[in-house]
């Protein structure tokens, strides 16, 4: 009879539970990080399933707010007392981020709640950088690198499963999404890989860009309904495929050739 108290009261129950058993896990020992894991792609899985049966975008995002901020809640409350908190919360803060942006993906795939996507978009990559300033030096690069691209493909598919899969032409709002992501992803990639790969930088521009031509594929193979989805998933990878050619080659002749064949090879396709 109360639909919006009942959405809230849900949304931060489902908090609550974020916030238990991260603390059940990281402060006070109590399961292991498998367990953890398991309860809290359960409690992911529980928010979309519940948002998507009360058809209630605010639920969905009540639970976001309540999921990405109770570990950080948690080790503000006691950062006084760090000795606590189990010493690999580095890896562990990473993992509970990604399983949260799995919930989303599951979401977006049957609503598409820009609002909500793009608030947890935010959310996901601001606590990803929080984390890295806090922790990224006690870890690997693969870690960090690995945890940073586990985002960015779930993103992806939160920006466009929903139209893959139910053939629906995306908005204005829905491109500004894909771009977002393809953009913060480069340049949060680029941060961490410059100093030690400077000189694969070109072939993984290169990768970005068939990445996004394989989605444009997938969307015209899909249906004729998509086709706006691929053309736009073609010109991002344009971009990249652009941008590929001069780092990689630097400030040299080849670099104004590469970029003369691939106009004449544009022309061609348009």
């Amino acid at each position: 009879k109360y639909p919006f108290y009942s959405h809230v009261i849900t949304g931060g129950g489902v908090a609550i539970l974020y916030l238990a058993f991260f603390a059940g896990f990281t402060l006070y020992h109590l399961i292991n990080i498998y367990i953890a894991t398991s309860l809290l792609f359960l409690v992911s899985a529980t928010s979309a399933a519940l948002a998507i049966r009360r058809q209630s975008m605010a639920l969905a995002i009540i639970g976001i707010i309540g999921a990405f901020s109770a570990p950080f809640i948690l080790i503000g409350f006691d950062i006084q007392d760090s000795s606590a908190i189990n010493g690999n919360v580095n890896i562990e803060l990473l993992i509970y981020i990604i399983v949260v942006d799995i919930g989303v993906l599951v979401l977006s795939t049957f609503r598409n709640w820009q609002w909500f996507t793009l608030l947890a978009f935010v959310c996901s990559f601001v606590g990803f950088e929080i984390w890295r300033g806090e922790f990224g030096s006690e870890v690997s690069l693969v870690i960090s690198y690995g945890g940073l691209t586990v985002m960015f493909l779930i993103f992806a598919g939160a920006t466009t499963l929903f139209h893959l899969v139910w053939r629906r032409i995306p908005s204005d709002f829905d491109r500004v999404l894909m771009v977002l992501n393809a953009a913060v992803y480069y340049y949060l990639s680029s941060s961490l890989l410059w100093d030690e790969f400077r000189n694969w930088m070109g072939g993984f521009s290169l990768l970005l860009a068939l990445f996004y031509g394989g989605i444009a594929y997938l969307g015209l193979k899909r249906s004729k309904d998509n086709a706006l989805l691929s053309f736009f998933a073609i010109a991002v990878a344009l971009v990249f495929l652009t941008i590929a050619i001069p780092i990689q080659l630097g400030d040299i002749a080849w670099t104004t050739i590469a970029w003369a064949a691939e106009g004449a090879v544009l022309i061609f396709i348009s």
